[in-house]
């Protein structure tokens, strides 16, 4: 069939979809479209009388999720235990090598009745990190430069702070009780390593779900792909007195 001929039998079966749009919702329609099941709809459309649509509706609503949920279940096998663990160490040493990174996001933070959200930037080089913190209503911004000798905090009255680590800043200058040294493992999805783990879930793909560590449990509900390396978009990190919520929107592993 030419081109022409594809796009007449596309709109021909958008048509029929849309001519009954109050039994379909927006993911059958592609499910119609994708498995070509226009038949069976029409099939249904000759039997529909006005006064009984809203039973054929819920009928047809139930047919179609049904169909959409085996469908699914098809074309996605569990993987064994066994592969998940071989994944998980592919992926361990892979993120263990990317030593280079940055992202933007925002993090919130809870601590018994006090919270703060602001945007978070992380740019670490090897050894070399720069944070920022945008906070909002005008209290300011921060950035904090350091390594292993030491960091400096830039406050929002340009003032110059020095410290041993970023955790020591954030503390004083901001009262953000945030483990830095240990999160940039957790926010890459790592353990830290030398560090004892209480525990350690894995997902489906072999990726890191839940960490226990440092008197931390840190739970991650999302990847994305950037580059070669799959990279968490979506932790929460608590403990006894602290909930820090992190959500990254850009994962930059070229620098």
């Amino acid at each position: 069939m030419g081109k022409s001929g594809q796009n007449q039998l596309f709109h021909s079966r958008l048509s029929i979809i849309h001519s009954l749009s109050w039994t379909i919702n927006p993911k059958l329609e592609r499910f119609l479209l994708q498995y070509d099941m226009i038949p069976v709809l029409q099939a249904f459309g000759k039997h529909m009388h006005t006064d009984s649509r809203s039973a054929y509706c819920s009928n047809l609503r139930t047919i179609f999720l049904i169909i959409f949920m085996l469908t699914g279940c098809a074309t996605q096998q569990p993987i064994s235990e066994a592969d998940r663990l071989a994944h998980w160490q592919l992926h361990r040493g892979k993120l263990a090598e990317l030593t280079r990174w940055q992202f933007k996001g925002r993090i919130a933070i809870q601590m018994e009745k006090q919270g703060w959200t602001a945007s978070f930037h992380w740019r670490q080089d090897q050894q070399d990190y720069l944070l920022r913190v945008f906070t909002p209503l005008g209290r300011g911004n921060y950035e904090i430069s350091g390594n292993a000798d030491g960091a400096v905090m830039q406050t929002a009255n340009n003032s110059i702070v020095h410290a041993d680590d970023a955790e020591t800043l954030l503390r004083d200058n901001l009262g953000w009780y945030i483990p830095s040294s240990s999160l940039k493992y957790w926010v890459r999805g790592l353990p830290v390593p030398g560090k004892k783990n209480a525990g350690l879930l894995l997902d489906q793909k072999g990726r890191l779900a839940e960490l226990s560590q440092s008197g931390w449990l840190v739970r991650y509900s999302h990847y994305i792909n950037s580059g070669e390396y799959e990279l968490p978009t979506k932790i929460i990190m608590q403990n006894n007195n602290l909930k820090i919520r992190l959500v990254i929107k850009h994962w930059q592993t070229s620098l």
